[in-house]
């Protein structure tokens, strides 16, 4: 019997599936040194001389074209059609600092000249110090299935925020120019046919309020490359929580990066929490000439603003030292020595507020 040999050849093709990635670049990654503004990738294989990811707000730097270097980069989880409005959504909640310049004002974040080729402008001096770290350029990124082009879709990209502290922010100011040397169409859009791939900049400001928001990002396919039920607007969720100044979130490996205005000249308003509060006379005591006064105050804190209880749990408890000015209090002749009676008033230093 002659035996035949048959072999069969199988032909295998992956397709891909539309996906969505969030991208982030501080100002402060524009310098001589870093020519393509990238963040440094995790590495820890050499104890001596350890590389720390230097990402803002929870990002990971993702290794790019340059070893050791890339972008700050957000995944997004796809979300199951009809369950939301969504079609993907970042899978952290991106935490920024709250964008405050040194007087206490809210930044307004103007990167319009960042990576400009047409004026030279210096990117180290462009922006105050305060704005290379908090000012930071966001781009979400659709990328496109196997059976879709960049034609399939409209030229542009909406963005609009929501959430508890959606009504307060807004986009700060791009130029034509964005991250990665991109030129940008209504200074916020471009489409890469190449990478079948289209991006959406934009700058998000919080206008001093704390707390739970996100940014709603839309490229809408043309009613003529529609599927059969499917919708035009493909919309990606990129929440964020704005919390006061802080060196990790910021992103700082080494050095520092700047601090929020001190609460000194920024408090105002001081309140009873209830009518009982305020001077506290029943915990107040006195032994041998030494007077104890519990008191309970509300101080206003003006460098930030609130709206929801999203922005209270980001608070920083522990508003320091502060000094109490004491005036027309009548203290009893046991106790002369607790103020200077002659003018009746004196200063409590080193009150640690809670």
């Amino acid at each position: 019997m002659n035996k035949v040999l048959i072999v069969l050849l199988c032909l295998f093709s992956v397709a891909f599936a539309q996906r969505a990635t969030v991208t982030l670049l501080q100002p402060r990654m524009y310098a001589a040194d870093n020519t393509l503004s990238a963040c440094t990738v995790k590495d820890l294989s050499d104890a001596n001389s350890p590389k720390l990811d230097n990402c803002p707000g929870g990002a990971t730097c993702v290794e790019g074209n340059q070893a050791g270097k890339g972008r700050c980069t957000v995944f997004t989880l796809a979300e199951h059609q009809g369950a939301t409005a969504f079609d993907y959504t970042a899978s952290k909640i991106i935490r920024a600092e709250t964008q405050l310049a040194s007087n206490g004002d809210a930044i307004s974040c103007d990167l319009s000249y960042i990576n400009d080729k047409t004026t030279g402008a210096d990117k180290n001096t462009v922006t105050t110090s305060e704005a290379k770290w908090r000012c930071i350029e966001h781009a979400v990124h659709l990328y496109l299935g196997d059976d879709e082009t960049t034609s399939d879709y409209d030229a542009s990209c909406t963005v609009g925020y929501a959430g508890n502290i959606g009504s307060q922010m807004s986009s700060g100011t791009l130029a034509t120019a964005g991250m990665d040397g991109v030129t940008l169409l209504n200074n916020n859009f471009v489409a890469n046919s190449a990478q079948k791939k289209l991006s959406c900049h934009y700058v998000p400001q919080n206008n001093k309020y704390l707390g739970y928001g996100y940014a709603q990002v839309t490229f809408t396919k043309k009613a003529g490359s529609l599927g059969l039920g499917e919708k035009a607007d493909k919309i990606i969720k990129v929440p964020l929580r704005f919390v006061p100044g802080d060196s990790v979130v910021a992103g700082v490996t080494s050095g520092s990066s700047p601090a929020d205005p001190s609460l000194t000249a920024a408090h105002a308003l001081l309140s009873q929490p209830t009518a009982s509060d305020g001077i506290i006379y029943s915990t107040s005591t006195s032994n041998k000439g030494k007077l104890k006064i519990d008191y309970k105050l509300n101080v206003m804190d003006k460098r930030y603003l609130i709206n929801s209880q999203s922005g209270v749990e980001v608070l920083v408890q522990a508003a320091g030292n502060f000094n109490l000015i004491k005036e027309g209090l009548e203290i009893h002749s046991d106790y002369a020595n607790f103020y200077d009676a002659s003018a009746n008033n004196f200063l409590n230093a080193g009150v640690n507020a809670v």
